[in-house]
């Protein structure tokens, strides 16, 4: 990594444990832009200040999560440890429940989405050939994102999207350990 960035201990979970300014800057750029779009989706809704807070809290953390799992910095921090991965998964347990908070009406599609992502997360860090995760994970999200389009049609747009980045950050931003994949090393173990 050139010129890195020593990130404080209270952020290593967000961007590990170094990290540089293309990187931190395009995550809370995305964070923030995904935010305010989704803000803009809500003037037809009668949130109370607390729920609008909880959804900027919630679209800030998943669109910014995208990007920064996808970033050495985060990817490295967690492939150091299986306990730490598995301690980031079981935490997503969380994001669906503030999602139910704000939209009770959508329970059981929260509920399905959200065990098929965590499912899906923890059989992509079994994995163990980084190649295979990141052809794995991305099927499975993309699997997932067709599913919730074709299975489940009456989600309302807010939630479309949240669980949509819920898809996208889990299985394959997180999951597959991205900088481990040496493309060199990939094309090798598949026409050798």
């Amino acid at each position: 990594m050139k010129n890195p960035i020593i990130i404080p201990g209270f952020l290593h979970e967000i961007h590990g444990e170094r990290s540089n300014w293309f990187d931190l800057a395009l995550t809370h750029f995305i964070a923030l832009a995904t935010t305010l779009a989704i803000l803009t989706l809500t003037d037809g809704f009668d949130f109370a200040d607390w729920q609008r807070w909880t959804l900027i809290a919630l679209t800030y953390d998943l669109a910014g999560g995208i990007i920064a799992n996808f970033s050495y910095g985060t990817s490295d921090y967690y492939a150091q440890s299986n306990k730490r991965r598995l301690w980031f998964i079981s935490l997503h347990f969380l994001q669906p429940l503030f999602m139910s908070i704000l939209f009770p009406e959508f329970g059981m599609t929260i509920a399905i989405v959200s065990g098929y992502v965590i499912a899906t997360s923890l059989v992509v860090n079994i994995i163990k050939d980084t190649s295979q995760q990141a052809t794995v994970g991305s099927l499975l999200a993309v699997g997932g994102i067709v599913a919730l389009q074709v299975f489940l049609p009456e989600t309302n747009a807010i939630l479309e999207l949240l669980l949509t980045m819920f898809l996208l950050k889990l299985p394959l931003a997180f999951a597959v350990r991205w900088h481990h994949t040496n493309p060199k090393e990939v094309a090798k173990k598949q026409f050798a």
